[in-house]
């Protein structure tokens, strides 16, 4: 699945593209910390990019390029009854599967074009046909506008 956006292309991400996405993913924290100080940002791009990286390399992330620029990216993870995540493509043994929606992120420069929109859109339609019944989120608290 492709979908365009003005001149950018979003597609599924591939192990190789996860230092382009950590980087992409980094300086929009760093550029909307909300009401994070510099030391917490540092911290959860530390501590909580593990997660997301290993959503990447279940093949459930997906990155947009603009110009061979990465500007855009989200993905999901499976999650458990007991609020554990499940790295893997396939569902866990559960009556109603869950995905967790994350790493959600759009470059500064493409402001008010959708973008972000796109990539919430291509998370949620490929955990759907996956299997997922139900969508959960993760986000920061200086993102809440953008949902």
């Amino acid at each position: 699945m492709v979908h365009f956006n003005e001149q950018a292309v979003i597609r599924r991400a591939e192990p190789e593209d996860l230092p382009a996405l950590s980087a992409l993913f980094a300086a929009c924290l760093r550029s909307e910390p909300g009401p994070y100080a510099p030391v917490e940002v540092e911290a959860a791009l530390r501590f909580g990019a593990g997660r997301a990286d290993a959503a990447f390399r279940a093949r459930c992330g997906f990155i947009a390029h603009w110009l061979d620029q990465p500007v855009g990216s989200s993905a999901w993870s499976w999650l458990d009854p007991d609020g554990s995540c499940w790295e893997s493509e396939a569902p866990p043994d559960a009556p109603e599967p869950v995905a967790l929606i994350r790493a959600v992120a759009a470059s500064a420069a493409f402001p008010g074009r959708g973008l972000g929109r796109r990539m919430l859109d291509a998370a949620i339609d490929d955990a759907r046909i996956a299997g997922a019944r139900s969508i959960a989120l993760v986000a920061t608290l200086g993102s809440a506008n953008f949902y």
